[in-house]
């Protein structure tokens, strides 16, 4: 341990390593934060993305984990937009029928006053920048504080600052890592009272672990506590017998207040993981292990060409779950340079480099499966239920970065290495690569010879990597330019994390047509997806919609989706665009209007609920178009396919917009024995090459073998393309749809633009009913609900049954149960005011033992420094 520090001399000596440790993210994240290149994950995945222009080079943008689209940005805007009205957020009322929110903890709901950012569009990017900025800054302290250079604290806090999980996971994931470091110091802290017999010293303890409690990437922050509890047991063993019983008794106080600190999250946690479905988690992940194409990833990151290169067809299978599962990575010249902290016997902390040495062997053997290994970590309490093999890879990737900085800190103050010793680490590194590649030689062979351009892209980053290894192993033997020496170790991170930002799209915006229309149609009624505006998206726009992305996930709402809506659906991620959805929505209708889905969106110019007739019979054969001009002659002809039906309620053609450029009305016209019917389409509601939607005020009666013609023209406007394809009898026909005209209430088209489709449904449930009908049942919002009725009644709320809830009739408590998935209460006759609401169980119990510890944190602050005023001060 250090010797105390004067804090203003401190702070004077490292300022400009602080500084830039604060500047670097924001110039990695510059290409992103300019706006020229659009990083935003939402206008990936919605499906509802305008005017995208690609980026300059292909590939997939700065992260590999899609859940920062899914969850981070739409559930925490959400929660921030609840925190910015006063309202805690405890509950989505926006995902399946409802379900908890905060207790989820991977929403980051509680991470205040961070969750905030995630109000704005670039809120999840300026969150990554900060965090980033929190692992520099605290790992810098940290390795002062261990006594290390201040060249060498920059690199380890430099390197920590754009650990692979910033790229992989750039959501709930990342939102502890700043804290690891903050909590290594409170232990650091800790020792240095316990050796020197003063109080306190242990303050940064609850402070870490609750932020990173809070944070909501709960597995990287069980597994980095982990980490710091095998650090401890390193740094009890090396104080002197006497401080060893205080430091522990340090620990244990900052880890008990810690636990009364999380309380209000903790205890809805885990009352929620009691009564919840949660995956993999069951049991699952204990066996799991890393692929063997994926374990040279873990030295090779550009193996396979770009990051997240996705495989070949014919490899698909043999390739695994893929990227996606990489724990981490460092690169051959930071991994030799790391391992050259090893290589010297006699340098400072030689123990410490020796645990955490074994932190990273432990973890490898773990990836590879070795069974007792596997089987020492399965018995340590919690891990066997994480996916520890994916999120244990920062807490690894943190000792790779540590011996990293010890060995800057020596190369500054020790002798050079010598040749032999250097070249022993390079046999080293070449062994592990060799023991990586190898057993998966024969794929990698493949892969390059089915798609040879992602061997240039490998060779590419070889021979950078190959450069910046020579730089290194010559600075090493010849201590010259130790300032190029940290260039060259910062290097690969920097341009791993800064070139993918280059794939971000240019321009580009969301289309908030279909939103809009939602909004002020849907109220408290739901939605369901078949590809735009799916999973969480809709919480964003306070949108109700049975699809999720969420774990853990209500049971209840679990058993309901499997036994009544779709048997095989994803209860983790339950999308509209998974197989087999379009059909089991078709087939279940009436279970969907029962909880009350009142809307389905669908791809523009989706057909979905229409029995419709092709012509011509092969329209995927587009092979020509036929230009309708502005005011020009319009286009005619003959259908020449027998219809099925006998009456037609819309129709649809196939057109191009020159990339969305066409405007202006279009007219359709349809006529069969001596009748006919028209309607009006803009253009610009078409997607380029998909159908142009009319649906006709009356129903066009066919008798049968009548003559069917039809007709488009274009008043005014721009030129639009109609598409021309193959027909059996004359040499080309537009690719139209007939749709059949509805004679009973069916699903309605309400909406259609070009990059949406929305449906109504005839007979949704209502959100609020009464078992008598003959109640005024008036829905002011989801939480208050007026009633009238001439005697007591049930009322029935479609949100989900779970405990919390309660409700009050003319502000008088009354019972709430459960009536099948939802909520019921009984109502008084005459006129009465409904309201509900939601708390966690056990709530104020938690709020108390909160409070306790946070009294109890600063009583021991206050008599710690000896009671009066002047000592506080002091």
């Amino acid at each position: 341990m250090a010797p105390a520090r004067d804090t203003p001399s401190l702070m004077h000596r490292h300022k400009a390593p602080l500084l830039l440790l604060v500047l670097l993210p924001l110039l990695a994240n510059a290409a992103a934060l300019s706006g020229v290149f659009n990083n935003d994950p939402t206008l990936q995945f919605i499906g509802l993305g305008q005017h995208m222009r690609p980026g300059l080079i292909s590939g997939p943008l700065d992260w590999i984990d899609p859940s920062v689209a899914y969850i981070t940005q739409p559930v925490g805007h959400l929660a921030a937009s609840d925190w910015l009205h006063g309202i805690i957020p405890w509950w989505n009322p926006y995902a399946g029928v409802g379900m908890p929110l905060a207790a989820e903890t991977q929403t980051s709901a509680f991470f205040l006053p961070f969750v905030l950012l995630l109000h704005f569009n670039i809120g999840w990017l300026l969150l990554r920048v900060l965090l980033q900025m929190g692992c520099g800054v605290f790992s810098y302290i940290l390795f002062i504080e261990l006594g290390l250079t201040r060249g060498a604290a920059c690199l380890g806090g430099a390197l920590f600052a754009f650990s692979p999980e910033f790229i992989l996971c750039p959501s709930s994931p990342i939102a502890p890592l700043p804290f690891l470091p903050l909590l290594l110091l409170g232990i650091e802290y800790s020792a240095r009272a316990a050796s020197q017999n003063r109080p306190m010293g242990w303050s940064l303890i609850p402070l870490a672990c609750a932020y990173a409690f809070y944070a909501g990437g709960l597995e990287v922050a069980y597994l980095d506590g982990l980490f710091a509890g095998f650090w401890s047991l390193w740094r009890f063993a090396t104080l002197p017998p006497k401080a060893r019983l205080p430091f522990a008794g340090k620990l244990g106080l900052g880890i008990g207040i810690s636990l009364g600190l999380c309380a209000p999250l903790l205890l809805p946690a885990i009352d929620y993981l009691h009564i919840a479905y949660v995956g993999s988690h069951d049991g699952y992940f204990q066996t799991m292990r890393l692929d063997p194409t994926g374990v040279p990833l873990q030295i090779l990151p550009y193996l396979y060409g770009k990051l997240n290169n996705p495989p070949p067809p014919a490899l698909v299978a043999a390739y695994g779950p893929g990227f996606i599962r990489v724990p981490g990575w460092a690169g051959p010249a930071l991994l030799v340079f790391a391992i050259t902290a090893l290589a010297r016997p006699r340098a400072p902390l030689r123990s410490l480099r020796l645990v955490l040495l074994l932190w990273i062997v432990l973890w490898e053997a773990r990836y590879l499966g070795a069974a007792p290994v596997m089987w020492l970590m399965n018995h340590i309490p919690g891990v066997a239920a994480t996916d520890s093999t994916r999120y244990s890879g920062p807490a690894v990737n943190f000792a790779i970065f540590a011996l990293s900085a010890f060995a800057f800190s020596d190369h500054q103050r020790l002798p050079a290495l010598s040749r032999a010793r250097l070249g022993m680490v390079l046999l080293i590194v070449s062994a592990l690569i060799l023991a990586a590649v190898l057993p998966v030689s024969g794929f990698i062979l493949t892969w390059y010879r089915l798609r040879p351009h992602t061997l240039l892209a490998a060779l590419a980053m070889g021979g950078f990597g190959a450069g910046l290894l020579i730089i290194i192993c010559l600075e090493l033997n010849r201590p010259r330019h130790r300032n190029l020496l940290l260039g060259a170790l910062l290097a690969g991170p920097l341009i791993t994390f800064i070139i993918p930002q280059f794939a971000g799209v240019r321009g580009g915006k969301t289309d908030m047509a279909p939103i809009r229309y939602l909004q002020s149609h849907a109220g408290e009624s739901r939605m369901t997806s078949l590809g735009p505006l799916d999973t969480n998206f809709p919480n964003r726009y306070n949108i109700a919609s049975i699809n999720y992305c969420a774990l853990p996930v209500p049971s209840s709402w679990a058993d309901y989706l499997i036994k009544h809506l779709f048997s095989v659906a994803d209860l983790i991620v339950y999308s509209g665009s998974q197989p087999g959805q379009r059909e089991a929505l078709r087939a279940r209708l009436p279970a969907y209007e029962a909880i009350g889905v009142r809307y389905v969106v669908s791809t523009p110019g989706d057909n979905f609920f229409w029995a419709t007739q092709f012509q011509p019979v092969n329209p995927a054969r587009r092979d020509s178009t036929q230009l309708l001009k502005p005011g020009g002659p319009g286009l005619t002809g003959l259908l020449t396919t027998a219809l099925p039906f006998s009456s037609i309620g819309a129709m649809s053609v196939v057109v191009g917009t020159f990339f969305g450029a066409a405007r202006g009305p279009v007219v359709a016209q349809l006529c069969a024995a001596g009748q006919c019917v028209s309607a009006t389409t803009d253009a610009s509601t078409a997607a380029d090459d998909s159908p142009l939607i009319f649906t006709f005020p009356t129903l066009l009666t066919v008798p049968p073998r009548a003559r069917v013609t039809y007709g488009f023209t274009h008043p005014s406007g721009t030129a639009l393309a109609i598409w021309y394809a193959p027909a059996p009898i004359h040499r080309h026909k537009p690719t139209i749809s007939l749709i059949e005209g509805a004679t009973t209430p069916g699903p309605t088209l309400v909406f259609h633009d070009a990059s949406a489709t929305i449906f109504k449904l005839p007979q949704a449930a209502p959100y609020a009913q009464t078992l008598n009908a003959s109640c005024k049942v008036a829905i002011i919002s989801r939480q208050s609900i007026q009633t009238a009725c001439p005697t007591p009644t049930v009322l029935t709320r479609r949100e989900l049954f779970y405990p919390g809830w309660s409700a009050t009739a003319n502000n008088i408590p009354i019972p709430l149960s459960q009536a099948g998935l939802f909520q019921s209460v009984p109502i008084p006759a005459g006129n009465a005011s409904i309201k509900f609401s939601y708390a966690p169980p056990r709530i104020r119990l938690a709020c108390v033992l909160a409070l306790l510890a946070a009294l109890l944190w600063a009583a021991c602050g206050y008599f710690a420094a000896g009671g009066s005023p002047e000592h506080r001060a002091a």
